[in-house]
């Protein structure tokens, strides 16, 4: 009898020190505010701009834009989105000669991507790419003192 008494008692204290997952199996939704970004660098005159951007959530999303810079903001909520990115080219504008267009070398291209204002990539080259893999602890905004 004591045995079966000894067994019960570990047993009842053995499942009190079960950790506890709850917090585990339900995430809390995080909202992020992302700005992609854009831009090109150099001899820009004859050239349009091909963005193409996107997240887990959605396909690659491609625009065409004669601006020298472009930018997206979007609202996106952690654990549902989790990667988002963008990246850009150069491309030579429809009807304009190739001695032109290069006589001055082709632009450079720049993508930024923010998180809550902070900036968390950035890249220049011909095709950069920025991309980024949120998390429940997104960065934190810029503080108004920063410059």
């Amino acid at each position: 009898m004591r045995r079966v008494a000894t067994l019960a008692a570990l047993t009842a204290l053995l499942a009190g020190c079960s950790p506890d997952t709850s917090a585990l199996d339900a995430q809390k939704p995080v909202q992020q505010k992302v700005t992609l970004e854009v831009a090109l660098i150099g001899p820009i005159e004859f050239f349009d701009m091909v963005v193409q951007w996107g997240h887990n959530n959605v396909g690659t999303q491609e625009e065409t834009t004669p601006a020298p810079n472009w930018v997206k903001d979007l609202t996106l909520t952690w654990p549902d989105d989790k990667y988002v990115f963008v990246t850009g080219s150069a491309r030579k504008k429809p009807n304009v000669d190739d001695r032109l267009a290069f006589v001055n070398g082709q632009p450079s291209v720049e993508c930024r991507l923010r998180i809550n204002g902070q900036v968390v990539e950035t890249d220049t080259s011909a095709a950069p790419q920025c991309d980024f893999n949120l998390s429940a602890t997104p960065p934190p905004a810029p503080s108004a003192s920063a410059g």
